[in-house]
């Protein structure tokens, strides 16, 4: 009886077919790990295992290459299934990911998908809502100049003397956008009062149902350097009783005002009187905005001289009770025979201009 071959078969790896060495664990070649469940030929068979098959496009398979085809395959399975567990932080960093897109998914289309509610909306968000009454009032602190500055976006400003004696200023202002809301501040360096008022957000809803309307009072006794600035709407300027200048001013214009889309009304009426030889007024229309759209009424005083100059409107100018000496310029009875001169100038995209002496 012959004696059983003790000889150990030669192993190859299952992917790159490097022969393997009996203590290889792994491929040296690859790195892929080896199968342990290695085929062995029985003591029955008393004949050497045949040789692994080699790829061969062009010869048609044997039965025992097809055999050994199905046997390579199904050590390849257990290889493939097996990245994954010798990668578990992988697998589970991809899943955290999908799991967080997914969640950001749901979120984003819950919050952007809104927008049904009934309030009105303006272009940039501006709610319309109820109307609202704010009113404020600042000390004057015995200071005997001020500088005021009043700046609205969108709306009706009013603007008057009146305001109590120890009072700098006294305002109701009503708006129904609350972005809107006024913003009033006040420092005084010195003897100045420095007194500013903003509209709270110069965006939002734009016409239809918004509102905004200021209410203005200021000191009489107060020698006042004024400047104003609508961007879009309509002012009434009666100044009349206000006392516009301060000696030895910086600022050469005692009164400023600026209009953007709209018109004014503005009352230089006041009985004008030393220590200044000129009160000097600078109205200006068309501000940030392109064509004739606004309309400048301007009240003059008679007995006080005048000088008004009237230039850059794309309409008519109506001068009633000033005689015209050049071009631009335009003068009352009392010119040159005042101790004081009002001096106006007019500039800007205005559509109509009309100067009348009361």
């Amino acid at each position: 009886m012959r004696a059983v071959a003790e000889e150990t078969p030669p192993r190859y790896c299952s992917v790159c077919r490097h022969e393997l060495k009996p203590e290889d664990l792994s491929c040296p070649k690859c790195g892929t790990a080896v199968i342990l469940e290695a085929q062995v030929p029985t003591p029955e068979a008393d004949k050497p295992v045949p040789a692994p098959p080699q790829p061969d496009a062009g010869a048609p398979r044997e039965p025992a290459q097809e055999q050994s085809a199905q046997e390579q395959a199904t050590q390849e399975q257990p290889t493939q299934r097996g990245w994954w567990r010798r990668h578990p932080i992988l697998t589970g960093g991809v899943g955290i990911i999908v799991v967080l897109f997914v969640f950001i998914s749901v979120v984003g289309s819950l919050g952007g998908g809104g927008g049904g509610g009934e309030e009105k909306k303006g272009a940039t968000g501006g709610k319309v809502g109820e109307m609202q009454t704010v009113s404020k009032s600042v000390d004057r602190k015995n200071l005997p100049y001020a500088n005021v500055d009043l700046k609205m976006g969108e709306g009706e400003l009013n603007v008057t003397g009146g305001a109590d004696a120890d009072r700098l200023m006294e305002a109701d202002f009503s708006y129904n956008v609350s972005a809107w809301k006024p913003k009033v501040s006040k420092h005084a360096p010195a003897d100045f009062n420095n007194l500013k008022v903003r509209q709270g957000s110069v965006e939002g809803a734009r016409g239809g149902d918004a509102r905004n309307e200021w209410d203005i009072r200021l000191n009489d006794e107060v020698h006042t350097h004024l400047v104003v600035e609508v961007g879009a709407g309509e002012s009434d300027l009666d100044l009349d009783s206000l006392n516009l200048g301060i000696p030895g001013h910086l600022e050469p214009v005692d009164l400023t005002v600026q209009m953007g889309a709209g018109d004014t009304t503005v009352d230089l009426t006041g009985g004008y009187t030393k220590p200044f030889p000129h009160i000097d007024a600078s109205i200006q229309g068309g501000v940030g905005v392109q064509g004739g759209v606004g309309e400048a009424t301007v009240l003059l005083p008679s007995r006080v001289g005048v000088k008004v100059k009237a230039q850059g409107g794309l309409g008519k100018i109506d001068a009633k009770g000033l005689q015209r000496v050049d071009d631009s310029s335009y003068v009352n009875d009392a010119y040159g025979e005042s101790e004081v001169t009002l001096r106006v100038d007019i500039e800007g995209g205005f559509r109509e201009i009309n100067l009348e002496v009361v």
